[in-house]
This record gives C-alpha cells, sequence and structure tokens, in this order.
C-alpha cells in the first residue's frame, strides 16, 4: 500500500517542527540507526529535539505516516533517521558520523555556527570513533575503526 499522499496540514506540521528547533530528528522507535543518531548526540551533550514519528502519539487518523510522506516528499529522502540542523535537511545517523569524521570536522564546525557547543562547552572532548554508535551487527563496516 505504501505511504498516504502528502496533505498540506502534515506539511505545516513538518515544517514548523523544523523551524522550532535548533536540531530535531525524525525518528522512528524501534529502529537502530536512530538509536546511533541519538546516542552520537548523546555523547556529545548536543540538544535535540526528537520526534517518534511511528508512536502512538501520532497513531490517530494516520498522523504519523502523514507525516512520513511530508517529510519525504521535503527531504526526498525516504530512510531514518532524518535530522535537520537550524532548518537545513543534514541526513541520518551515518551522514552525522561521516560529518565529524570528515574535512576538519565539519559537523562540529556547522554545530558551533549555530551555537551549540555540546556538553562541557567542547561537546564532552569527545576523540571517539563516531561509528562505534552504528548497530554492532555491522562489524564489517570498513567505515568503523572500533
Amino acid at each position: 500500500p505504501g505511504l498516504p499522499d502528502v496533505y498540506p496540514v502534515a506539511t505545516e506540521w513538518v515544517k514548523n517542527q523544523i523551524k522550532s528547533h535548533t536540531v530535531v530528528i525524525f525518528s522512528l522507535e524501534y529502529c537502530e540507526f536512530c538509536w546511533t543518531l541519538t546516542r552520537f548526540f548523546d555523547a556529545l551533550g548536543v540538544p535535540y529535539h526528537k520526534i517518534d514519528i511511528d508512536s502512538f502519539e501520532y497513531a490517530q487518523d494516520n498522523m504519523g505516516n502523514k507525516y512520513r510522506s511530508a517529510l519525504s516528499a521535503l527531504t526526498d529522502c525516504k530512510t531514518f533517521p532524518q535530522f535537520f540542523l537550524d532548518g537545513a535537511f543534514m541526513g541520518g545517523a551515518v551522514d552525522a558520523c561521516m560529518m565529524w569524521k570528515k574535512d576538519g570536522n565539519q559537523l562540529r564546525k556547522k554545530l558551533m555556527n549555530v551555537g551549540i557547543k555540546g556538553g562541557n562547552g567542547n561537546f564532552n572532548e569527545y576523540e571517539g570513533d563516531a561509528f562505534e554508535f552504528l548497530p554492532k551487527w555491522m562489524t564489517q563496516n570498513p567505515l568503523r575503526t572500533k
């Protein structure tokens, strides 16, 4: 059956959530990659607003799936999590991990540009491998160093 059509009310709700929070994560409750992103941000001390669109809270009138359709239409992405920083779509868990490791730490710079410095004002001095938060079944992942 797939997802429902995109409804304007759902699109407006999603856009409002993105506008209302500096860091917003659209998530699924039982998604290991969603847990990857939240555990990584927790380790850094990055504050975020998480929306589990498959939660019971959004079950009435199939709103969770309507929000999911609207989000997919906005980002052209169907996978989860999807996170936004200061209104800009950044990607998912692996994208965040790659941005942390890449080019002089792109993610740290992006967060600092919007006034986020994480725990203790220095991202809790995290110097680990961001890919350590990926699901353990991905031990063959060539991006992981631990």
